[in-house]
């Protein structure tokens, strides 16, 4: 014996939204889970733990956006493995918010979290990402330009010193074919 039931259109409309809607709502809550899991590992796990859970929320993608926060702490660890891959984590996350984290990633010492900065600010495309990539490429100039010019100096200094050294060769010459001497 079969059971028909009889659905208005009305019904049968909401039951076309409603099913996938609720497939959706569930899959937000699980990506959400895993995010704050990750997080909770980026914060407080051993160091291995911590580039795993960067590296799992970078290919989570843009859907990570609430781990933007601690990968910006992230960036500022001591250890340099760690800031490469919260700043990797970023670029692939590339979320406006990030953009104060990464520009504070310039600073580093390590080139990799440098150019992954460079890269996930050049991924955002903002005004306000493109003024720090200027900043940064002004600041990079000057920089180059000193040590150029520090060069420069370096190399009239021994040009100098060596003309001393001949002046001091010719006088001792001089004077060593004085007579009396």
């Amino acid at each position: 014996m079969k059971i028909r039931v009889a659905f208005s259109k009305k019904q049968k409309l909401l039951l076309w939204f409603t099913i996938p809607l609720a497939m959706l709502v569930y899959h937000w809550v699980s990506v959400s889970q895993e995010v704050d899991r990750l997080v909770a590992r980026l914060e407080r796990g051993a160091p291995e733990q911590r580039i795993e859970a960067a590296y799992a929320l970078a290919q989570m993608g843009s859907s990570a956006g609430g781990a933007v926060d601690a990968l910006g702490s992230a960036i500022r660890d001591p250890d340099a493995q760690i800031r490469a891959a919260a700043t990797a984590a970023l670029v692939q996350i590339s979320r406006r918010d990030a953009i104060k984290a990464l520009s504070d990633a310039f600073d580093d010492r390590n080139t990799a979290v440098r150019l992954d900065a460079a890269e996930a600010l050049d991924r955002i495309g903002s005004p306000k990402a493109r003024e720090i990539l200027a900043q940064s490429e002004a600041h990079s100039a000057r920089s180059y330009e000193r040590a150029r010019m520090s060069g420069w100096v370096d190399q009239v200094r021994r040009e100098l010193r060596q003309q001393e050294k001949e002046r001091y060769r010719r006088h001792r010459k001089m004077y060593d074919r004085q007579p009396g001497r």
